[in-house]
């Protein structure tokens, strides 16, 4: 029987090893292709290249010390989302997290992510790990469509940037607002309901495990964390048009990034077709008192490039390198 598991485990750990291979190196080649071809970078390096002066040096290294930062925080939710069943170390999570960015760079509504984090988890430990992985993606989700909701009630902010009816967006960010506020403060009575109904307890039987964990993890302190990283993308927001000279105030752009946010979490495209819409979505929101059009579009797009798919080349390249047992 101990020789029996031995192979089981040695062949199981071949399988993986032999995925992550393969798996990194597609996705780094895809990523370099899409790099490759892609004319907004050469447009963004020209542009950098044009507003960089001794005042944009800070700026441009706060951000990219803001990206790791950004993932640290995901890494310590992700962790505490975990910890009711495996307490898992701030390494591992944050090298699963950025393997997770790898896998889910290419996948609707970033799925693969799912797959990416638990690649190294023990096989006891996986399905709790994919429900920490929904719990942290929930709670960022809800705050970002909360705190857009919110903006839209805001007179200011609603007919400032957005130039539609005023009364039907103010209805309906009152509607979401209040939708969204309901479903954090009863989060874990929600789920826990769903998963007691009984044809979806026969078709998806490890739902008990998500509403097992929301009901055991430190809830506040995942919202905190959710909040402090909504906090770092509005403030790389800020640094990046301060870098390309965009006459935008720093209120301004927390009242705007909120709407962008709140759009870009309802849309379940991969982050690879999502960059375009990112920029459109950007335009649309900051266009009104905002001139340049293209580095605004640029602005946007020089924050996914850090954020996302800079992680997710650090990612594929873990997935290479690391080594170790399963967790």
């Amino acid at each position: 029987m101990g020789n029996n598991n031995h192979k089981s485990s040695k062949k199981r750990a071949l399988y993986i090893n032999t995925f992550r291979v393969i798996a990194s190196l597609l996705l780094i080649y895809i990523v370099y292709r899409y790099l490759y071809n892609d004319f907004r970078i050469v447009n963004l390096w020209e542009n950098i290249e044009q507003v960089m002066t001794s005042q944009a040096i800070l700026p441009l290294c706060m951000i990219v010390l803001l990206m790791p930062i950004n993932w640290l925080i995901e890494s310590i939710k992700w962790k505490e989302g975990l910890k009711p069943v495996h307490n898992m170390s701030i390494y591992r999570a944050f090298t699963s997290v950025f393997q997770g960015i790898t896998l889910g760079i290419i996948t609707p509504a970033r799925v693969g992510e799912y797959g990416g984090r638990i690649l190294y988890l023990a096989p006891e430990h996986r399905i709790p790990g994919v429900a920490s992985t929904f719990i942290c993606s929930i709670y960022q989700n809800l705050l970002n469509v909360f705190i857009a909701s919110l903006v839209l009630l805001l007179p200011f902010g609603t007919r400032r940037f957005i130039n539609e009816d005023y009364q039907l967006i103010t209805g309906i960010g009152i509607l979401v607002s209040v939708a969204t506020f309901l479903v954090l403060l009863f989060l874990p009575k929600i789920v826990s309901y769903v998963a007691s109904i009984s044809w979806l307890k026969a078709k998806m039987p490890k739902l008990h495990v998500i509403s097992t964990q929301l009901q055991q993890i430190n809830r506040q302190k995942v919202f905190v964390l959710s909040l402090f990283r909504y906090l770092v993308y509005c403030l790389q927001y800020v640094l990046i048009f301060q870098i390309f000279s965009i006459d935008f105030s720093a209120f301004d752009t927390l009242l705007a990034i909120a709407i962008v946010y709140g759009i870009q979490t309802i849309l379940p495209l991969t982050p690879l077709l999502q960059v375009g819409l990112r920029g459109s979505i950007a335009l649309y929101v900051f266009s009104p008192i905002a001139g340049d059009e293209n580095r605004i579009i640029l602005g946007s797009y020089g924050i996914w490039l850090l954020n996302i798919l800079i992680p997710s080349i650090i990612g594929g390249m873990l997935m290479i390198v690391r080594r170790g047992k399963s967790d």
